[in-house]
């Protein structure tokens, strides 16, 4: 993951790094009580570029060059307005990635994340970690014990500025992945991710078909 001397290079290249993270291989669970198409409504994984588009209450839909795939800042998750994107292969959807929280407050990334994994348990039962079953509350308080310290330790306020100084310098995303388990054949996790560099966290949600 790189970052340039320019702002909107930046931004491009943080969108294309935290994508190839999200789209690495993940865990493989047993399928429980899911879904039999998963999806965040009113998108189901399967659909064509078309019918996601069609889903007009939920647009306008912009391209994302970076996978070749589709957004909208007015998507719905557990009931706020949000960023979900999309990729397609085939013409079919393989991927949707809700963007459930991206910024400077920890606090308020963990308590995205504990929500996140509330909405998915409500959705598919159990969470994992490992393939094993976590014993814990699904609040923020619990979950961050899980998390390794190394990851929320503070970042740097002043980062951005350095490594626009410093031109074309290394970032290093760490990654926290909570999962259920989906229908065979798909992967579903809540994603914790933090920047360090940059003193930024994001929180995704990812519904995918395995192998994509």
């Amino acid at each position: 993951m790189t970052v340039g001397s320019k702002p909107r290079r930046h931004a491009a290249t943080t969108r294309a790094a935290l994508a190839g993270c999200c789209l690495t291989a993940a865990l493989s669970t047993a399928a429980g009580d899911a879904p039999a198409v998963p999806g965040i409504d009113p998108w189901r994984l399967g659909m064509s570029r078309q019918e996601v588009i069609e889903q007009t209450d939920y647009g306008p839909y912009a391209e994302v060059r970076s996978t070749g795939g589709l957004e909208t800042f007015a998507g719905r998750f557990d009931g706020e307005s949000t960023h979900v994107s999309f990729v397609f292969a085939d013409d079919r959807l393989i991927q949707i990635q809700v963007w459930a929280y991206q910024g400077d407050d920890v606090e308020k990334a963990l308590a995205s994340f504990a929500a996140a994994c509330r909405y998915l348990a409500r959705d598919y039962g159990t969470i994992y970690r490992r393939g094993e079953p976590i014993d814990v509350p699904l609040d923020a308080a619990s979950l961050r014990r899980l998390i390794p310290e190394t990851m929320l330790a503070a970042g740097e306020r002043d980062g951005i500025e350095k490594l626009r100084e410093a031109g074309e310098v290394a970032l290093t995303p760490q990654e926290f992945r909570l999962y259920v388990a989906g229908p065979p054949g798909t992967e579903i996790y809540a994603s914790f991710i933090r920047v360090l560099q940059l003193d930024l966290s994001y929180v995704f949600v990812i519904l995918r078909q395995r192998g994509s």
